[in-house]
């Protein structure tokens, strides 16, 4: 599945193809504008794959990375895969 962010009406940003990949394989392709917030991006992804959103980590390239992170801060290009983990709960 591809989900194609529409474009701001003041907009030049690239955009690139970035997929988010759960750890149950789980997989949805965003293409997103390079100065998009990629926890909100997360935020959706955990919608269609029915995880919480509160409970995610997301990674690049093994890195978690910070909240406020773009595709552009991280220097993502096309067909990029982000990682998503549940985070466990100790008890």
């Amino acid at each position: 599945m591809i989900i194609e962010e529409s474009q701001p009406a003041n907009s030049d940003e690239k955009k690139v193809l970035v997929t988010f990949l759960s750890q149950s394989n789980y997989t949805i392709s965003f293409k997103i504008y390079s100065d998009t917030l990629l926890h909100r991006v997360g935020r959706s992804f955990a919608k269609y794959a029915d995880l919480s959103p509160g409970g995610m980590r997301l990674m690049y390239d093994g890195q978690r990375f910070e909240p406020n992170a773009t595709p552009k801060s991280l220097g993502l290009a096309d067909n990029e895969v982000i990682e998503v983990y549940q985070e466990q709960l100790s008890g």
